[in-house]
């Protein structure tokens, strides 16, 4: 496994070290090589930056128009929400940025485990309610200001309520599919909690930076 430092592959599991056992049951076997699987990150880092990039270019060349042109809630509210739409893809590229680092790390590593690179050999206990709080805290600092702006500025209060909870409910599902195989995490909560904020995001864009 990607996780198991290259000293350790040569031995039976009943002699890899405990922690690295338990990160075993965490990750799939099967997972591709941190080689193949930075790349994953790193399109998306790549993608969301060029997004960011575009969003705060238009922003910037509308506050300089100064415009504002109407009392509706689009018209009142278009820059605070560009920016909101700005920091949502900041945020997604710098948490994908450090998604790459670590994986890019270990593939150029020939002595140590992706363990001890990205969670410096923590048990895998600590490790899974670690990660479930820290990217609760990661997603909810952009989630939320991008919610509220969905809602109010695309008048769209029920349909923001079943985002929300869908959202939620993957939230809430992320300690259990943290320890089942990578793939079958990412496709189950991770992915489909990031396609909630960049649907709603995605909304935004369209409604107050074209």
């Amino acid at each position: 496994p990607f996780f198991v430092s290259p000293s350790c592959r040569a031995k039976s599991k009943a002699q890899i070290s405990r922690n690295d056992c338990q990160l075993y049951m965490l990750y799939s076997d099967t997972m591709p090589s941190t080689s193949l699987m930075q790349y994953l990150p790193l399109s998306a880092c790549l993608g969301n930056g060029a997004f960011f990039i575009a969003a705060h270019t238009r922003t910037m060349y509308l506050l300089a128009k100064h415009s504002d042109g109407g009392s509706d809630v689009v018209s009142k509210f278009r820059h605070p929400t560009n920016v909101t739409v700005c920091l949502g893809a900041l945020n997604f590229t710098f948490l994908m940025l450090s998604g790459w680092s670590a994986l890019h790390v270990h593939s150029k590593s020939k002595d140590k485990s992706f363990n001890e690179i990205k969670y410096r050999n923590k048990p895998a206990l600590v490790i899974r309610c670690e990660r479930t709080a820290g990217n609760l805290i990661e997603q909810s600092t952009v989630f939320l200001p991008v919610f509220w702006c969905f809602a109010v500025v695309c008048d769209a209060p029920y349909e923001a309520g079943v985002v929300g909870s869908v959202w939620l409910s993957l939230r809430s599902i992320y300690p259990i599919t943290f320890a089942r195989p990578m793939l079958v995490h990412l496709s189950c909560c991770t992915v489909p909690s990031y396609g909630c904020i960049l649907y709603m995001l995605t909304r935004l864009a369209t409604t107050t930076l074209l």
